[in-house]
This record gives C-alpha cells, structure tokens and sequence, in this order.
C-alpha cells in the first residue's frame, strides 16, 4: 500500500530534517524498521512538482505488512484512513507535540496497489503466470509479474548498462 501526503505547513519536514538529518531531496528512503507496516517515507527535494505551490511540500511512503496492525494506530494499514497512517507516520519520528498542527495541516492519500511492493515479495515456482498464459495469442507479460526461467531485470534505467543485457528466450 502507497500515500502520499500533501503538506501546508513546514513542520513536519523541519522536524524529520532536524530528527534525521536529511534534507528534502538529498536524503535517501525513511524506512522505520521497528514498524509492524515495515513503513518508509520518501521526501523529495521541494517543490516536487511543476507549479507547486511554494507553501505547499509533498512526500509519499508504503508499506509491505499491510494486514499487520500498526504500532500506534491499532489497525492494518489496509483499514486506514489517510490521517490514522499519517498518526502511525507520527509515531515512529516520536512526534508528539506537533501532531495535531501536522494532522491539520496535511492530507495524506493512501492507495492499495496490490502489486506495487511486487518486487520484494518472496518468489516461487507458479506463484506468477507465465510469460505467455496459456491460451493466449496477443498478450505478453514481463519483469516481475510473470514467471520465466531465465530473467533479467533491472529496476534501474538501462542507460546505466554498459554491455548489452542477455536476451530472454521463454516459450509457451
């Protein structure tokens, strides 16, 4: 499951700034690793978007446990509202004293994506289907959402690759 969440004052980014020591968009991924989600939270540098707002900054995060009860919001993150994950959010920065001015302040917009942590989940022989389903004459699937033999991905641009990746060759 994603959120992302809007903010209309700086509290919350000076607070993770000052608590982490990352600045919006040099820091890397926030992951909390003591959260029952297994939460994380990415801010990017701001403004984020073309046109935003100046008083406005963004940041967005997932979670891998979604049917897990949270740590400070005693419910799966899958039941939550955008407010009750950006509680649990709270929590794990030990935020407390400016909680309710954050909570005002922002909108947080949770989204179930079944297949969007997709590429940590665990692998197994016929857990995905194949490259090309049987009975199918016009539809291919690939990367990590279809199983193959031999597989090479990459989540990286492939204008990083310095020599030319190896083929696929999987038959139906």
């Amino acid at each position: 499951m994603s959120f992302t969440t809007t903010l209309h004052d700086p509290t919350f980014l000076h607070l993770v700034r000052d608590f982490t020591g990352n600045v919006p968009g040099e820091g890397g991924l926030i992951t909390f690793p003591q959260s029952s989600w297994l939460a994380s939270i990415v801010i990017p540098h701001q403004p984020h978007f073309i046109g935003q707002p100046e008083n406005v900054s963004v940041f967005w995060g997932y979670g891998l446990s979604v049917d897990k009860p949270g740590d400070f919001v005693k419910k799966p993150m899958s039941a939550c509202t955008g407010r009750e994950i950006m509680t649990e959010v709270l929590g794990h920065l030990r935020i407390e004293a400016e909680a309710r001015r954050i909570l005002e302040t922002s909108i947080c917009i949770p989204c179930m994506m079944p297949f969007i942590t997709s590429q940590f989940l665990r692998r197994a022989k016929g857990d995905r289907p194949q490259v090309v389903p049987k009975g199918s004459r016009n539809l291919g699937l690939w990367a990590n959402f279809a199983s193959c033999r031999r597989t090479w991905c990459s989540p990286s641009n492939t204008r990083s690759v310095r020599h030319r990746p190896p083929s696929m060759r999987c038959s139906a």
